[in-house]
């Protein structure tokens, strides 16, 4: 165990870096539909770091590995919150309305650690789509739950941003 000392220096390295990230403190806004900014329920914040790695063998049988190259590509789950008003059914349709052979509409969003005007970091995808949005369930007995569609989230992601704090 540390003695009083000891956990001392640890307390201030911590200090040094910052304080602890909170998940609710970040915003996602997708570029010319604002108004969907403070929905999300839950995303993954995206980094660039390879998958795995390349094995290769040294005279002898000895096993080797170097890096993948950076990942660009991200896909994970997403989960928004509904409201009454039907926001997010109109995204998803704005989203889909002019799929067909030749248009695939994607969209450009902005995630911030804080909000837009005042955040420490900021991550930007693109050329994002929304798939295997799964068909929301009620339960008239559990009067708790809020309406969160779910599914899925495909987007580039290229390096993230120093914010304005």
């Amino acid at each position: 165990m540390y003695n009083p000392t000891g956990q001392k220096k640890i307390v201030e390295a911590a200090a040094a870096i910052g304080v602890p990230a909170i998940a609710a403190e970040h915003t996602m806004v997708i570029r010319g539909l604002e108004d969907y900014q403070y929905l999300l329920q839950s995303f993954a914040i995206p980094n660039n770091t390879p998958e795995e790695n390349i094995l290769y063998y040294l005279p002898g049988g000895i096993e080797q590995a170097t890096q993948q190259i950076a990942k660009v590509h991200q896909q994970h789950p997403i989960s928004f919150r509904e409201t009454t008003a039907g926001s997010i059914i109109d995204l998803l349709e704005y989203l889909t309305d002019e799929r067909n052979v030749t248009s695939r509409r994607e969209f450009t969003f902005d995630l911030y650690r804080g909000t837009p005007e005042l955040h420490t970091r900021k991550w930007t995808g693109h050329n994002a789509f929304l798939f295997g949005i799964e068909a929301t369930e009620f339960d008239y007995e559990d009067r708790t739950t809020l309406v969160k569609p779910t599914g899925q989230i495909s987007y580039n992601f290229y390096k993230s941003n120093k914010g304005s704090m």
